[in-house]
């Protein structure tokens, strides 16, 4: 039985059901001495029960739900989108020589765009040095 679960990811969300839905029974155990981890069945309350070293517990089964937050979603969105709109383009390309120059043209000035960026951080640095 999974106690707990637990997100190390600000993307991942974890939301337990239920809450604390487990009452504690301290039935007489059928056998003469319980020991903790012993399972029963109840014939009283119709459920399966655990012993925990002082008294039975019900299990009661809780749900459990992972998915991503809602700004994971969003970016995983924009990104399938982006990538099927470049594909697009991309294959279009293929069959028209004018877009397949400007899109040369576009990578060009996005490579010294970055330059310049690289430039101006360095500047920066060496400045402030």
């Amino acid at each position: 039985m999974i106690g707990a679960v637990y997100s190390t990811s600000n993307n991942l969300v974890v939301n337990n059901g239920g809450g604390s839905n487990v009452s504690m029974t301290t039935h007489p155990s059928p056998y003469d001495v319980a020991f903790s981890g012993q399972v029963r069945f109840n014939g009283t309350t119709q459920l399966l029960e655990t012993y925990n070293g002082w008294a039975w517990m019900p299990i009661i089964p809780q749900t459990t739900s992972i998915g991503l937050s809602t700004e994971a979603e969003s970016l995983l969105e924009w990104a399938k989108k982006k990538r099927e709109e470049d594909l697009a383009l991309e294959r279009l390309a293929k069959s028209n020589v004018t877009l397949a120059g400007l899109i040369h043209e576009k990578k060009d000035l996005e490579d010294k765009i970055k330059m310049v960026q690289i430039l101006l951080k360095e500047e920066v640095q060496l400045g402030t040095s």
